[in-house]
């Protein structure tokens, strides 16, 4: 496996927990809502709690471009793996709604980074095939997306919402660890060897305009879609 191939590995994995990661309290909120809970028995308030999270994943990708210049793309997935991987595992640990509220926006944060970052090294390093790198990458977005409420609700059920937090925070960032030993692969050195080419100024901002947009209305989408079934589910349970 040559090291752009193992990169690709990598940011696919990327790409299914930035999905995962968000999706993880609309199904954990059915173990969390009880009489006499930390959290209340209502699914309403604790949803609301990842208002934040969802909101710093739109707003903090604008920045990402800006701090990649300066930092690089690979200390940035790096900050995306244990970031990520780190909030979640701490949502675990949540005690009182502020602290659900507060490590559920640090995941939307971290997993802010993945989209203006790692779509971009996925086509440095897919060479002269980006639409079918981009494809599979596709495919395991949905991935996350569709196992974040099948694996939520087993580990729930099985061992506590909390686990449901815990397990895939602890393999988030193992890993960004493995991610740490990866070799430099051949498309970031050959990425650094040339100029990139200059893009008009308005092309900039309108395309940032439209990525921020797409990302905050597609968050708060989901957000209500999962809202409405999580209260749609309670009054089925509770009849």
């Amino acid at each position: 496996m040559t090291p752009d191939t193992r990169l690709i590995v990598f940011i696919n994995a990327a790409h299914g927990f930035t999905h995962y990661s968000l999706l993880i309290l609309p199904t954990a909120v059915l173990a969390m809502a009880v009489p006499d809970g930390r959290f209340g028995d209502a699914y309403g308030p604790i949803l609301a709690l990842a208002t934040g999270m969802f909101l710093l994943y739109g707003l903090f990708s604008l920045p990402q471009g800006w701090i990649a210049q300066r930092v690089g793309r690979p200390v940035l997935i790096t900050l995306f793996f244990l970031g990520t991987g780190l909030s979640m595992a701490a949502t675990a640990f949540a005690g009182s709604p502020i602290v659900l509220a507060i490590t559920l926006a640090a995941t939307g944060l971290f997993a802010a980074i993945y989209h203006p970052i790692g779509t971009a090294m996925l086509v440095d390093a897919s060479g002269d095939k980006p639409g079918r790198a981009i494809g599979v990458n596709g495919v395991f977005g949905n991935l996350g997306v569709a196992l974040a409420s099948m694996v939520t609700a087993l580990l729930a059920t099985q061992a506590g919402w909390r686990t449901a937090f815990l397990l895939p925070g602890l393999a988030c960032a193992t890993l960004g660890l493995a991610w740490l030993r990866l070799p430099a692969p051949e498309s970031i050195v050959r990425r650094g060897a040339r100029p990139f080419r200059e893009i008009p100024r308005h092309l900039v901002r309108r395309a940032v305009v439209v990525l921020l947009l797409i990302a905050i209305v597609s968050g708060f989408g989901v957000q209500r879609l999962h809202a409405a079934a999580a209260e749609a589910d309670g009054r089925v349970a509770r009849r």
